[in-house]
């Protein structure tokens, strides 16, 4: 099975490497490593995910 680093899915996608790093850790994806040195193992399905998030940025408006 491929797994993507973060550096990479960032690089296809358009975005930060923090984005994804933030990301992943808010979806409970799989990681090696403990810490700072932490390295997400992002599978073909986190990637899909990944790429059919919210992208709106800024917060959502009050809605008054």
């Amino acid at each position: 099975m491929k797994t993507y680093t973060s550096q990479e899915i960032a690089d296809e996608f358009g975005c930060s490497k923090f984005t994804v790093i933030k990301w992943c850790g808010a979806n409970n994806v799989s990681y090696i490593g403990k810490d700072r040195r932490k390295e997400y193992q992002i599978s073909e399905a986190d990637k899909e995910r990944f790429n059919a998030r919210n992208k709106s940025r800024g917060r959502p408006s009050k809605g008054q």
